[in-house]
Order: structure tokens, then C-alpha cells, then sequence
């Protein structure tokens, strides 16, 4: 008979940390951070197997006891009259699925946003706005958070992503840095069509003014 007599769900914690290209902290940059896990839960407790010359007996009511049953007492006991010992077992499982969606998160004066009580999964971190004067960071940051049961320790899964770190507490730091200046749209985006566009309107605008004079000078 396995008697529970422990239950727990390990959780970690991430740590976004937001500076300039010095390493200074940056408040005002804004993350979500998306995703799905699973809980882990390990369970501990006892059981007792049979085992002759060991050290418990079972009672009828499905109790154990050291105490050797007497004949005043033997009524009490398991009529087979069968020794046990007591062994501790552990279960370890991943259980559950949770999604994970927090939103408008800000760094704080130390340059800091952090996300307690994570569990094993996937998550994205997306920067959905920048420090006044500061670029944000170009594509969000993906990574795998995993669980060793062995060392019961939180990890990445496979190679981290640049700025992704584990501290010797088990916090996951993300470590992000924000470039100061005015990003112009990327190549073959919208915002450079208008450039390109708005380019050829000054050129052709131009032609046409020299042209007109031209033909103005020989009348």
C-alpha cells in the first residue's frame, strides 16, 4: 500500500534585463511573453512490500506496526502472519497544459521585467515597444525551458539564444540590448516603396522644370 505524503511543482523564473549599448539599464521598453508548458510535479511518499524477516506487520484495518502481534493480540493482525519493510518511492511527471499570454510588461527603473512561477515549455518574447529614442530589438527571441529531474534544476533546451543565460539560482536571464537612433524600414518593406516612389516624383519633377525653361529661353 503507497502512502502520498508529498506533492510539489517546481517553477522557474525568467528575467528580462533591457539596456544601452554601455550596459545602462532601460526603463519603458514593453515585452509580451507567449507560450505553452506543462506542470511539473513530483510526488514522494511510502510503501511497504513484503519481506521476510521485516520489520512491520500488517493489521487488519490496513495499518502497519513494528509491534510483533502476542497472543492477546494476535486477533488484530493479518491472519497470513507476513513481515514487510518500508520503502520510499517518488513519482515524477509532467502533467497539464497551460498557455501562457502576458502582455505590456514594462521595464522598470533597473531596467527589469520579471515573469514568475514558469513552467517546462515554449515561449516567445516579443519587445512590442522601445525606450523613447531606442530601436526595438528586429524579431522576437524563442527559446525552450526544460526540467532535469535528476538535479531537479531548470534549463534551455538545445543551444540558448544570444543573451539567454542561466544563473546559478535557476532564474533564466534574457538579456537585451536596445540601439539608440532612427531605423529606417528594411528592404523591399513598404515604407521603402514610399521612399523609392517619392524619389522618382523629386527626379521627374525636376526633368520637367529644366525642360520647360529650356523651352522658355528658346521662345
Amino acid at each position: 500500500m503507497a502512502n502520498p505524503t508529498s506533492y510539489h511543482t517546481y517553477v522557474t523564473t525568467i528575467v528580462v534585463l533591457k539596456v544601452d549599448e554601455s550596459g545602462a539599464a532601460l526603463p519603458g521598453a514593453v515585452f509580451d511573453l507567449s507560450g505553452a508548458s506543462k506542470n511539473v510535479v513530483v510526488t514522494t511518499g511510502d510503501y511497504f512490500a513484503e519481506k521476510e524477516g521485516g520489520d512491520y506487520y500488517l493489521l487488519k484495518d490496513g495499518t502497519y506496526t513494528t509491534t510483533a502481534p502476542t497472543p492477546g493480540t494476535q486477533d488484530k493482525y493479518d491472519a497470513a502472519g507476513k513481515r514487510y519493510e518500508k520503502k520510499a518511492y517518488s513519482r515524477e511527471e509532467l502533467t497539464g497544459a497551460n498557455n501562457v499570454d502576458i502582455t505590456g510588461m514594462v521595464s522598470g527603473s533597473d531596467g527589469k521585467i520579471t515573469y514568475e512561477g514558469l513552467k517546462p515549455g515554449t515561449y516567445t518574447l516579443t519587445e512590442t515597444g522601445a525606450p523613447v529614442g531606442y530601436n526595438k530589438i528586429t524579431a522576437p527571441i524563442s527559446f525552450e525551458i526544460e526540467f532535469d529531474f535528476t538535479d531537479k534544476e531548470f534549463g534551455i533546451k538545445g543551444t540558448a539564444p544570444d543573451g539567454v543565460t542561466i544563473k546559478n539560482d535557476g532564474t533564466i536571464e534574457i538579456k537585451i540590448e536596445n540601439k539608440s537612433g532612427a531605423v529606417l524600414p528594411s528592404t523591399g518593406g513598404i515604407g521603402t516603396t514610399i521612399f523609392y516612389i517619392a524619389g522618382i516624383v523629386l527626379v521627374l519633377g525636376a526633368a520637367a522644370i529644366i525642360i520647360a525653361r529650356r523651352k522658355a529661353e528658346q521662345e
